[in-house]
């Protein structure tokens, strides 16, 4: 897995692993008990983060160096919430289990919309290809009906006016469609 399927996959990772810490921390585990006990039932990578949290803490780090240093490292803006939720939990207490739902809702929902945006991007990249083909494909069909159009099409000034503005017209609406939609697919 390359390193944009990896960042992917620790993004996707984090609302459950944000809900699993709120639901410990909600049942009384301090903020670094939670993490010791979603570490071992969460998957890679995101387990493994945490799990290196753990072995970290526990050989003398201090919780908040490490969890400063796994946003760091991991440079996603869901990891950076999440240990930014632990590491205010950690040293100011409070409702550390509603942040942590609180990070669970935002990047599921970011999540959420960007999965749409792409979506909804690949959909006008359909028919962006789609309102190309079309005109030639009916003049294609209509000169194969009447061969009468062909001959008008290629034979005449008027003809071929208008099937030399129409290739124009399709190419520039062709370059505009892809442009608009790369923007959204990136």
């Amino acid at each position: 897995m390359g390193r944009d399927g990896a960042r992917s996959l620790v993004d996707r990772q984090v609302p459950d692993a944000a809900a699993a810490l709120a639901r410990a921390v909600d049942s009384g585990a301090t903020v670094f008990g939670a993490i010791e006990e979603v570490a071992a039932s969460t998957p890679p990578p995101v387990g493994a983060d945490l799990r290196r949290v753990v072995v970290a803490v526990d050989r003398g780090a201090p919780l908040d160096a490490v969890l400063g240093g796994w946003a760091a490292a991991r440079e996603i803006e869901g990891v950076a919430l999440l240990a930014a939720a632990l590491r205010i939990g950690h040293a100011e207490g409070g409702d550390v289990a509603s942040a942590l739902d609180a990070v669970a809702a935002s990047v599921s929902d970011r999540l959420d919309v960007e999965d749409e945006a792409r979506s909804l991007g690949t959909q006008a990249r359909s028919s962006a290809i789609a309102l190309t083909l079309l005109p030639p494909l009916g003049a294609g069909a209509f000169a194969l009906l009447d061969p009468q159009v062909a001959i008008t099409l290629v034979a005449s000034t008027a003809g071929r006016l208008c099937l030399v503005g129409g290739v124009v017209l399709d190419v520039v609406g062709w370059v505009a469609m892809r442009a608009l939609t790369a923007r959204v697919l990136r």
